[in-house]
């Protein structure tokens, strides 16, 4: 278990620290996904920036206070952020009628965010 764990923790970290990468230094293809359509909700580059912020904390902070034992609390705290800000990403693309692949995403992400929430929690 706690060798799953580490690997979902990595895991973690490598796609918000590369998804809020680019949300935070604005690459175009992401403000582009985010611009309006007809009918649909946007994102302005300031909450694209927030949200960039938020992923990138997030990213560092599911692994690194567990890795050098300083405040491991922070771990399930910045998962539990992290969950949060895939649910509202998930309601996001369906209000946004985004293709299901987006929404699974951000699905699948909540719920691993969430074990790791629980599972440092635990301990």
């Amino acid at each position: 278990m706690n060798t799953f764990l580490w690997v979902v923790q990595a895991l973690l970290a490598v796609v918000f620290l590369f998804a809020g990468g680019m949300k935070f230094f604005g690459i175009e293809k992401v403000l582009k996904d985010a611009a309006p359509g007809p009918g649909k909700l946007s994102l302005t580059r300031p909450m694209l920036h927030f949200i960039g912020v938020s992923e990138l904390g997030g990213s560092l902070g599911v692994i690194l206070p567990t890795l050098t034992g300083v405040m491991p609390q922070l771990t399930p705290a910045a998962a539990a952020g992290l969950t949060v800000v895939m649910i509202l990403a998930t309601g996001f693309h369906i209000q946004r009628k985004d293709p299901a692949s987006k929404t699974i995403t951000t699905l699948v992400l909540s719920a691993l965010c969430t074990f790791v929430a629980y599972s440092n929690s635990a301990k």
